[in-house]
């Protein structure tokens, strides 16, 4: 879960509660009863959603107009209730086995690359607790690292106090346990390739920006055009490295989250559209599947085309 996703959820006083008690709290139950308990904490939370809830839902609405109001309130429940496992999970990831919250599926290419020396470009979108995926990949013996749009030491996107204590604190459990390089954007890019001689690195796909940004691809998104900026593949082509997507899906109702890896794609076969166009497909395959997965709803605006005048 990134900056940008927890900046555009709602910033309550219950954030406190939330991070200081509930969870800490929570993650002394088992996985299944403290997903429960999640859900409970949502459906509570639910008044106070506000204007969260609103874009949230006209978001939906305009991706899926034949959408009827009990199917946007399942994905409105799914989506309330992903926010707070996943701010679990970020518990349960120090004290659970790994494959108790998640597994791989179509790793093994992946594994064979690196073992043949091959540079990996990891990427996903933010569908469900995507850095769980990150953990399976450490779990499963390969290190890795991440560009991030969070920052350890200065509260650039001006979070709420516990909000940004509890950023703080995933990301120094993430490093630690990840065991390679973390870059926040806007910060010198080499230790990220350099990262990839030793480690995967990962760089996020769908990524918002408020401001108009140069170099933005417009691709076929969600029965319009969304726009993207090539930053997979330009850091793959600059460093020579296979690109692996991703994606997390299943149920933790059901058991384990699924890090779901598609068949590794090589750069030179592409050109910036065709590349970004692949990915937004599997992005919006996974997003079709379950809406209420996705944390970018209330962003979906920064993925239209918009004018990029002086300013």
């Amino acid at each position: 879960m990134c900056a940008a996703a927890i900046a555009i959820y709602p910033r309550l006083d219950s954030l406190s509660f939330r991070y200081d008690l509930f969870f800490p709290l929570a993650a002394w139950l088992p996985p299944a009863a403290g997903h429960q308990l999640c859900d409970w904490l949502a459906e509570a939370r639910r008044p106070w959603l506000g204007d969260h809830e609103f874009h949230t839902r006209a978001q939906m609405r305009a991706a899926f107009p034949d959408a009827s109001h009990i199917e946007l309130e399942h994905w409105l429940r799914d989506y309330r209730q992903m926010v707070e496992r996943a701010v679990l999970d970020v518990w349960y990831s120090r004290t659970r086995p790994i494959g108790e919250l998640v597994a791989l599926a179509g790793f093994e290419p992946v594994a064979e690359a690196r073992r043949q020396g091959r540079r990996v470009l990891l990427t996903t979108g933010h569908c469900g607790n995507m850095f769980l995926g990150g953990y399976a990949i450490r779990a499963a013996g390969h290190t890795l690292g991440c560009l991030v749009r969070d920052h350890m030491h200065e509260n650039v996107h001006g979070l709420p106090p516990a909000e940004f204590r509890f950023v703080q604190s995933k990301l120094r459990q993430l490093e630690a346990f990840y065991g390679g390089p973390f870059v926040s954007e806007g910060e010198d890019m080499r230790p990220l390739y350099r990262g990839l001689e030793q480690h995967m690195m990962s760089v996020p796909f769908d990524i918002p920006y408020v401001k108009p940004m140069p170099g933005l691809v417009k691709v076929p998104f969600l029965g319009s055009t969304g726009v993207f900026l090539p930053v997979v593949y330009r850091v793959a082509q600059k460093t020579e490295a296979l690109i692996a997507p991703f994606w997390l899906t299943g149920s933790w109702s059901e058991g384990p989250a699924l890090a779901e890896f598609q068949p590794l794609i090589d750069p030179n076969d592409h050109d910036e559209r065709s590349l970004l166009s692949l990915l937004a497909g599997q992005l919006e395959e996974r997003i079709r599947a379950a809406p209420g997965q996705w944390w970018n709803w209330t962003a979906m605006p920064l993925f239209r085309p918009r004018p990029t005048g002086p300013g």
